[in-house]
């Protein structure tokens, strides 16, 4: 089935993401739960503390706070996702 935007998905986490934490790590073994933000062809940025898809600002009443960081300009490749968690500092 398609994902669609804003939908909340568990998976286990990538390999990559199991050598950034470490092996050791609990959180290596922890399902990770995250919201999907964006689709394939979406155009996806983080400024200004704030996630814009497609040049829009996405309305987020499930964040708690701003993100303190910037992300993107990145288009979703084809037959991807972009997830993030909710907490996103």
């Amino acid at each position: 089935r398609p994902f669609n935007r804003n939908e909340v998905v568990v998976f286990n986490p990538p390999e990559r993401f199991r050598e950034l934490v470490g092996e050791s790590s609990r959180k290596s073994k922890e399902a990770l739960i995250k919201r999907i933000v964006a689709v394939e062809g979406d155009k996806v940025e983080v400024m200004g503390g704030k996630l814009f898809v497609n040049g829009v600002q996405q309305e987020e009443p499930f964040t708690a706070e701003d993100a303190e960081y910037q992300f993107g300009p990145v288009i979703v490749p084809s037959g991807d996702v972009l997830v993030l968690g909710d907490n996103r500092n």
